[in-house]
């Protein structure tokens, strides 16, 4: 392994669900490629170590530093393609081939781990898990993205527009004023989604996967170094 390099990355491998259900194939694949391909602009600053590649029909896989921004990176997507639901398995672990520009032909616990975490989404009907090893706090962090997505897909179209319009526009005043209703009936359609716990828990997320101190980042077992 290369001087001061890190003996942990995190791998991400992802899929669409049930694309070859989805109306106009071809249109869908076009926009997909073109979506990975510049996957990296919905990500931190400095996060990539691999640029995330499609590997295969709808599946793709990158390499980042973190797992932090990985649910965030799967909203932004799904936002972004507008049609089809992905779902993720993110891997901790190391990586025993050498680092690529494009994450093709790398291998390591890192890889192994994000594919059994996607094979448990496939199985439990997750769109996303984790898997670094340790069976409880995997088993935790994804029995609560699981209840990040319940929240975000339970909301309603209109639901939808104010959130998008308040990420925007960024206060719920000037989301009034472009849908032509009172602020009042906005903050009540936000509480109503559950948009602020959400926010809230979305953040703490990350902020937890961020932290060197998280036990889960700062100490892998044997079987997932490199």
């Amino acid at each position: 392994m290369e001087a001061n390099r890190p003996d942990t990355y995190c791998a991400i491998i992802a899929d669409v669900v049930q694309s070859r259900s989805l109306p106009d194939r071809p249109g869908f694949q076009r926009e997909f490629l073109a979506l990975v391909e510049r996957a990296g602009t919905f990500l931190p600053q400095g996060e990539v170590v691999s640029r995330l590649v499609v590997t295969a029909g709808d599946e793709f896989q990158g390499l980042l530093k973190t797992p932090a921004p990985a649910y965030d990176l799967l909203v932004a997507l799904e936002e972004a393609l507008g049609r089809g639901r992905f779902r993720m398995g993110v891997g901790l672990g190391g990586v025993t081939t050498d680092l690529k520009p494009v994450c093709l032909g790398m291998d390591g616990p890192a890889f192994h781990q994000a594919r059994a975490a996607l094979e448990e989404c496939k199985d439990r009907g997750h769109t996303l898990a984790y898997r670094a090893g340790y069976p409880e706090t995997d088993d935790l962090l994804t029995s609560y993205a699981a209840l990040l997505e319940r929240v975000r897909l339970s909301w309603t179209s209109r639901q939808w527009e104010q959130i998008r319009l308040l990420a925007t526009h960024g206060d719920q005043s000037s989301v009034a004023g472009a849908l032509g209703i009172s602020r009042a009936a906005v903050y009540r359609a936000l509480k109503v989604a559950g948009w602020r716990p959400y926010e809230q828990a979305r953040a703490d997320l990350a902020r937890y996967l961020a932290s060197p101190v998280a036990p889960w980042v700062r100490t892998l077992p044997p079987e997932v170094s490199p």
